[in-house]
């Protein structure tokens, strides 16, 4: 396990990538050349359009999409991004098990594998109660939960214990309905406490002004850029 001392920095220049998003969707997500900065025990709140680099820097702080033009930092330290990335989770993301049988386990069986591997707890129970899961639901891949997908992956993450906890890009519904209906929001602060970092990209700023330490504004997608759907496309112009 990686050991976080106190900042994260991103450098990008200009990069491009696919990430398949808790609903299972492709979204295509452009990054525009920045440096990021993210502290231990903060709330990152990351305001842009759809496509505009939110969903990106949530992507590859998590290992959810690779690295092209950069360069990563741990309290100014170049480090490669796979450093980072072993303590980075996307909340929501689908479980699998091992290749070369791939497939989506249940949240169960994910918990127990974490259990057994990270020993953050003892028992399955343990987990149920600190996070407030319903047990019925446990026997469900995460990809079919509701309101409780966020704070389930929430509470897997944690028993593996990731330190960065990224959130896919919402719009002003969708982050009222995952971040506040799931009650997800009500374990930020103790994590934070632990010294975690949360990544919310949003639509707008007024959805995370109450929760967020920090915000991020990100810059537009340059007029001179045309974003592609084809994957083949993007490949010829842009970093994967």
């Amino acid at each position: 396990m990686v050991e976080v001392l106190g900042t994260i920095r991103l450098e990008v220049k200009e990069m491009c990538g696919s990430i398949i998003d808790p609903w299972k969707s492709e979204r295509f997500d452009y990054l525009w050349r920045n440096s990021f900065l993210f502290e231990t025990g903060k709330i990152y709140g990351i305001i842009c359009e759809y496509g505009e680099g939110g969903d990106a820097i949530s992507g590859l702080l998590s290992n959810q999409i690779s690295w092209g033009n950069g360069r990563t930092y741990l309290d100014n330290v170049e480090v490669p991004l796979s450093k980072i990335q072993e303590i980075g989770w996307y909340i929501g993301k689908p479980v699998y098990s091992k290749k070369p049988f791939r497939k989506e386990i249940t949240m169960k069986k994910a918990l127990n594998n974490a259990i057994k591997q990270y020993r953050r707890y003892t028992t399955i129970e343990e987990i149920i109660e600190d996070f407030g899961l319903s047990e019925k639901r446990l026997n469900m891949q995460l990809g079919n939960y509701s309101y409780e997908k966020f704070r389930a992956s929430l509470a897997l993450g944690y028993a593996c214990r990731k330190i960065i906890y990224c959130f896919p890009w919402m719009n002003s519904s969708m982050f009222y309905n995952w971040i506040l209906s799931s009650s997800v929001y009500r374990f930020f602060r103790r994590l934070k406490s632990e010294g975690c970092i949360f990544i919310l990209p949003t639509s707008r700023k007024e959805n995370v002004e109450e929760i967020a330490d920090k915000i991020i504004e990100l810059e537009y997608i340059p007029a001179h850029v045309t974003v592609l759907k084809d994957n083949s496309d993007f490949k010829k112009y842009f970093y994967i």
